[in-house]
């Protein structure tokens, strides 16, 4: 289960090396306990469609230009 901290669980009973607004993926009983006792929140994954892409990896922001030569004889 995905869990967001809310308060540090670096010691007694949790030993857990996480800072607060750290999210890990724990054991299901461990995360429940952890949610249970104010620790953590789940994470729920929420992912939304996209229409269309920003852009095509082929698209270039800018086009290249070739460059002319130009030299004076002497």
């Amino acid at each position: 289960m995905k869990v967001v901290f809310t308060r540090s669980p670096t010691g007694r009973p949790w030993n857990l090396a996480y800072n607060i607004d750290d999210s890990a993926d724990l054991p299901e009983a461990k995360a429940k306990a952890m949610v249970k006792a104010g620790f953590a929140v789940e994470l729920k994954q929420v992912q939304k469609e996209t229409k269309k892409a920003a852009a095509p990896s082929s698209e270039k922001a800018t086009k290249r230009m070739h460059r002319k030569e130009t030299f004076t004889k002497k």
